[in-house]
Parts: C-alpha cells; structure tokens; sequence
C-alpha cells in the first residue's frame, strides 16, 4: 500500500484531533554555528493508528516518521534497509507492504507516543530524544488521566530510573512494544517531536530539558553519600575504592559532593580494540589514560557514568561548578548540572556534533569546546596533554 510521507501539519490539515502548545515559545538561541528555537508542545490525537514496524506510524493514507521520531541524520534513512517500505524520493510516498499494517496487537486504553528510536538504548539520545516528552506527558495526563506513555524497552537501569522521575510515572506500567510487531492504537497521542536537529534553526523543548534537569535534582541532590557507590577521586583510588571502609567511603563522597565541585566523566576506552577496528576517531585516542591522573591531580573527582549509580551521579553534578568530558553520550550527564557551570567537551580534530553546545545553552552553562590538534598519523590520534594542562 502507498501511503505519503506526512509531516506534523499536514497530519494536523488533514483532520487529526489538535490540541495547541500550553506555553508560548521562548526567544531563539544561537549557538556558534546555529540557532535553537524552542518546541512547540502540541500534539495530535490519531484514531486508530498503527504502528509500523521499526518506524513510523500509519493514519489514514498517510505516514508518519522523522516528524515525531529520530530517524537519523541527513535524511539517510530515506534508503535504510530497515524501513517498512520502499521509500519514493519523486512523491514523497512510502509503498509498505500490507503485511506490516495488518496488526498483532490492538490497543484499546488511550496512549502517548515517546520518541525512544534510539533513546531505548543510547543514553545521548535517551536524555535528548526522549526525556523531554516527560513534562508534557504530565500535561496530558492531567487530562486524561488513564493514558499510558508507550514505548521501546530500556537497555539499562538508570534509563528506568530516570524516565519515572522526569515522567512521574512507574516504568512497570509504561507499554512497551516491540519494534518489529505492527500494533493498532485506538487512541494515540503523538507530539510534536520534542528533539530536532534537522531544520535550521534546531529545535529543542526548553522546558522539556530544564524539567529532566529539575525533576532528577529533585528527587537525588538532597540524598546522602551511598558508601556502596562511593567513588574516590583518582585512577588508582578507583581502583582501590573497594578495599575501603564505608565510613570511609562516605567521607570520600562528602568531599566530592562540596560546593564548587569539578567533575571529570571519565570513559573507558580499549585502545587496541578501537585501534583494531579503524575507529581512532573523533572521540577516542591512543593516549586517554594519561586524562585522569592530569585531572585528578588538579582536584577533579573522577567518575564513569557507566559505572556509577545514578542518584550518586545526579548528586554530584547537581553541585559541578566545572564538568570536562570527551565527546560521548557520557556527556549527556552534564544535563543534570546547575547553571553556569563551566561545560568543557574534548573532541576530536575534526570536532563533533555540536549537540552538547546546544544542551549547555538551554541549560544555561558555560560551554567550551577543546579541539585536539590533527595528527601526523590520523591512525594514532592523541591528545595534547599540554594544552589540557593549562586549559583545565
């Protein structure tokens, strides 16, 4: 079957229930190389739509993708193998099979639509995709108070944690379908995609992002050390934290949780692996060992996301004056940090994403970017440990 590719408005034009922002747009920011205009929060409400499988959602002859989900950059995924369809560029239509609208599951009970594309299983894209649905989900079930949010299952804990906090709704009742399954919803709320870094200017929920922000330092900033997770600051204390007593533990975290904290996430990287691989690149380098004793000897706490428990996390950051990591979805944490913190991401010579440039403004913090210099060996890239030194 053929359907056209829609876009939000043109859903909006061809008769599906519209319900208008709440909230009038806050003024645009710039950013070094772009604008950032803050999202609308309306949504509309589609009778009996299905959700196609691993993307998009079918109404009435038309189809609905990149204008309610992440599909990934620069329209690539317009010839992506794992589409539902054929995509045709000329009429901007998609030809699914009738198999995948034909659905395994019919909903009857009024749901939410949350853009977990990529947020199901990347912690970046987790805190930009999809928490910032959370604020406006409360609006809703304000109103309709029996309404669900659905979507794709968590990869990790802290994903569950952080998404009833910023939702204010248990993971265990949330609908969690799976990607490849055609489900028919009787009654499905969809936004407005909250998160877009297509269009120029970008846009961005402000009150969505400085909701996830408030929403965690709310529940965790308050909570004392726990000992268990007690990280010290140091490589080999890190190391070591384990042979600790709790009360030491306790008074390690003490320290680190002080005001005017500075903060360096660190991530593991196996360089050989990586090396292996050909992806010495952009975020990773041969020399990334030598970051956290330099750091730690300039009185930052080091901490791996990865491996520290979130209410720790969200306490320590919640009093970062200064937060340094290289480019990742590590660095997603700093959303948790207060305004005017100082945001230094390390990136690769050829820089990154400038996403994070764009949380820090939302969130009011001082953003730097430390670009490392090109190397002679492209396959052997490094930091300029000097440079660091100073800056930091």
């Amino acid at each position: 079957m053929i359907l056209k590719c829609a876009g939000f408005d043109e859903v909006v034009d061809a008769g599906a229930r519209y319900h208008g922002p709440s909230r009038r747009a806050e003024p645009t920011l710039q950013i070094a190389h772009n604008g950032i205009a803050d999202s609308p929060d309306d949504l509309v409400i589609l009778d009996d739509a299905v959700l196609t499988p691993h993307a998009g959602i079918a109404w009435r002859g038309f189809w609905i993708a990149d204008a309610v989900q992440y599909m990934g950059p620069n329209r690539d995924w317009t010839t992506a193998n794992w589409l539902p369809g054929r995509y045709d560029a000329a009429t901007h239509t998609i030809d699914i099979d009738a198999r995948h609208l034909e659905p395994q599951l019919r909903i009857e009970e009024p749901l939410f639509y949350v853009d977990t594309t990529i947020g199901s299983s990347n912690f970046g894209h987790f805190v930009f995709d999809t928490l910032p649905y959370g604020l406006l989900f409360q609006r809703v079930r304000r109103s309709v108070p029996a309404i669900r949010p659905i979507v794709l299952p968590f990869s990790y804990q802290n994903q569950e944690e952080l998404f009833e906090v910023v939702f204010d709704f248990a993971y265990q009742d949330v609908v969690r379908h799976l990607h490849y399954m055609p489900i028919l919803v009787e009654q499905l709320a969809v936004p407005r995609r909250q998160t877009d870094m297509e269009p120029m200017p970008w846009r961005f929920s402000f009150a969505g992002l400085r909701h996830v922000r408030d929403a965690a330092v709310r529940r965790w900033a308050h909570l004392p050390p726990a000992a268990a997770q007690a990280r010290p600051a140091g490589w080999r204390d890190l190391v070591r934290s384990s042979r600790l007593s709790p009360a030491r533990r306790r008074e390690i975290r003490k320290r680190e949780m002080a005001s005017g904290a500075k903060v360096y996430l660190h991530r593991v990287q196996d360089v050989d692996a990586l090396s292996r691989a050909g992806n010495l690149q952009g975020r990773n380098f041969t020399n990334i060992a030598a970051l956290t004793p330099l750091l730690s000897a300039k009185g930052y706490a080091v901490h791996d996301p990865a491996t520290t428990a979130l209410d720790d996390l969200v306490a320590i950051l919640s009093r970062a004056e200064v937060v340094v990591a290289i480019h990742g979805a590590g660095l997603a944490n700093s959303a948790f940090a207060p305004p005017g913190t100082q945001i230094y991401e390390i990136t690769g010579p050829d820089s990154a994403w400038r996403c994070f440039e764009g949380l820090s403004a939302v969130l009011g913090h001082d953003f730097t970017e430390l670009c490392q210099s090109r190397q002679a060996d492209p396959q052997h890239p490094s930091l300029d440990i000097e440079r660091l030194a100073t800056v930091l």
